[in-house]
């Protein structure tokens, strides 16, 4: 896990290749209003303080690594139902599981990798140092996607967000 994780963290941190273009994607392909993606967006944040305890309450019932696996999961179904999503309740409920998703891998990831490091004095020290190449890492691959899937929504608005579910 230890050796895994800083490459799980950069791909798994949040969607890569999807923020740049979801907006277009929703609204030039899909043809949903702009207010109706702003508002859509707003539910996010709704779903994710509901979802605060009840994803703590899976995890310790599901376990860490089931409950990553879950969350995972979760942004998959949440990618999906955006690729078919044609109107604004279609993607208030996608947001549930975007919602999830990210409930769940909050309490899941960093969880699972400190129970991995060994009993140690130096164990605070390790956890950053993988934490940190995790993120710094994710900060790149983003950097990255975020230019390539403005030019892939030029070729084909659906590249960029199968890219991400790809990733997922």
């Amino acid at each position: 896990n230890m050796k895994l994780f800083p490459l799980y963290r950069a791909l798994s941190l949040d969607f890569l290749f999807f923020y740049t273009t979801s907006f277009l994607f929703l609204t030039q392909i899909k043809h949903i209003s702009t207010s109706a993606v702003v508002l859509e967006d707003s539910f996010y944040a709704v779903f994710v303080i509901l979802f605060q305890i009840p994803a703590a309450l899976a995890v310790d019932f599901l376990g860490r690594r089931k409950g990553m696996i879950l969350g995972n999961l979760c942004n998959a179904i949440y990618i999906t139902l955006i690729l078919f999503s044609n109107n604004l309740f279609e993607l208030i409920f996608a947001e549930i599981f975007s919602a999830l998703a990210f409930s769940l891998k909050d309490v899941s990831d960093l969880s699972l990798l400190n129970s991995s490091i060994p009993p140690t004095t130096q164990k605070s020290k390790i956890f950053a140092k993988i934490t940190g190449k995790g993120i710094s890492g994710y900060f790149i691959l983003n950097s990255l996607s975020l230019i390539i899937s403005g030019i892939l929504f030029t070729i084909n608005g659906y590249l960029p967000l199968l890219i991400s579910l790809t990733i997922i």
